[in-house]
């Protein structure tokens, strides 16, 4: 039986200048345990009818997707986009902000703060707002968007002559 004298050397002292051969490739196939910050599941819907409203209260756009989480500490990354959206004219906001219905209830704030406001006397264009929200369930939760006027001047959530309001759901597994 042959003898293979190897360099006694501690994992400290351990460099890459001694390597020799060639190396296996490396991807994230045989990492296990690790969980956290996978995307479940991705869900999308586009929203083409025109939608606007003078009201300075919180009102539906119509425009929704429903997940349905895989674990309580999933969070939903809302991610909306309008193609389109249109202030009439002033000197106002168009305003957007997502509310959830968890299995079917009535639908509620999902973010206390507006995470979209578009302020010009005449604007036509694409923004959007992106937002982590965390259910803590496993009901089927229904995200819509919501949108006001900030006084009483028209806005569009969707204007006609566009592609379409996307919004996209992406579940983020904790």
């Amino acid at each position: 039986m042959a003898l293979i004298k190897t360099n006694a050397r501690s994992s400290s002292q351990l460099d890459a200048t001694i390597l020799t051969g060639n190396l296996p490739a490396i991807n994230g196939s045989a990492l296990t345990n690790i969980s956290a910050g996978k995307i479940g599941q991705v869900l999308s819907a586009v929203w083409s009818t025109e939608t606007s409203t003078t009201s300075s209260s919180w009102t539906t756009t119509g425009h929704s997707v429903t997940m349905t989480p895989v674990a309580t500490s999933s969070k939903i990354l809302i991610l909306c986009n309008l193609a389109d959206g249109y202030v009439n004219s002033g000197n106002y906001n168009l305003e957007v902000r997502p509310y959830s219905s968890i299995g079917g209830a009535t639908a509620a704030q999902a973010s206390a703060k507006t995470l979209l406001r578009v302020r010009y006397n005449v604007w036509t264009g694409s923004a959007g707002y992106n937002f982590l929200y965390s259910p803590n369930t496993t009901s089927a939760v229904q995200i819509l968007n919501y949108f006001k006027s900030s006084s009483t001047g028209e806005v569009y959530y969707h204007n006609e002559t566009s592609k379409g309001a996307t919004l996209t759901l992406m579940e983020v597994l904790a």
